[in-house]
Order: C-alpha cells, then sequence, then structure tokens
C-alpha cells in the first residue's frame, strides 16, 4: 500500500471515529418518544437505552382496562425503542471509509482494504 493511500485512510479513520463519538456523546441524552392507542399511552427512551418516562392520559387511566393498559405501555416502550435502534443502525451505516460501510470494513478488514485500495487506484 502507498504512504498516501495510507494517510488518506488514516484520515478518513479519524473522521469516522469522530463522528462515532459524537453520536456516543449524544445518545444518552437524545429523546425518542412513541404513542399507541391514539396518543392515550406514550413512552419516551433515551438514546442510551433508558426509559425516561412514560405518560398515560387520564382517560386511558378511566377507560382502558390494566390489562390492555399493560399491553399499551409495553408497546409504547418497544416503539420508542425502535426509533432508538433505528438511529444507531442508520448512524452506522453513515459511516463510511472510501464509500464503504464502517461495519464491512471491520468484519473483514484485509478484503475491504483491499477493495478501497483497487478504487482508489482507478483512473
Amino acid at each position: 500500500m502507498s504512504q498516501g493511500f495510507v494517510a488518506k485512510l488514516r484520515e478518513e479513520l479519524a473522521a469516522t471515529l469522530e463522528a462515532a463519538a459524537d453520536f456516543a456523546e449524544r445518545a444518552p441524552v437524545q429523546r425518542y418518544e412513541a404513542a399507541v392507542a391514539d396518543g392515550e399511552v406514550a413512552a419516551a427512551v433515551s438514546g442510551g437505552g433508558g426509559l425516561l418516562e412514560v405518560r398515560i392520559s387520564t382517560a386511558a387511566r378511566r377507560q382502558i382496562d390494566n390489562l390492555t393498559l399493560g399491553d399499551h405501555v409495553v408497546a409504547a416502550i418497544r416503539a420508542a425503542e425502535s426509533q432508538a435502534a433505528d438511529a444507531r443502525a442508520e448512524m452506522l451505516d453513515g459511516l463510511r471509509i472510501s464509500g464503504i460501510r464502517i461495519s464491512d470494513v471491520l468484519a473483514n478488514p484485509q478484503q475491504m482494504l483491499a477493495r478501497i485500495e483497487r478504487s482508489r487506484s482507478k483512473p
């Protein structure tokens, strides 16, 4: 591998790590919310996986039986957690080196480094 290639690769890796670190800093305070039952039950979770809040409307507390209400709470939490997971997946998918996803690079570094170098040596 050429020195220029290695230097450029290091720059891209540093930028990718910086983006990942930024996301990791934001994740614990990032809020993801979801509501179910026509908005009567809602939950919020952090990007770090913590449950921040569960809201149940007064009408839901009065009109929905306890088992169904429990199911709605679980559904709202899971929906909010799904939003957080989607945000993580989107961030990870966006981390690329020479246009190649970092997850692919980490899965097989030698093969991906060769692929990156080939893609850069094309006219």
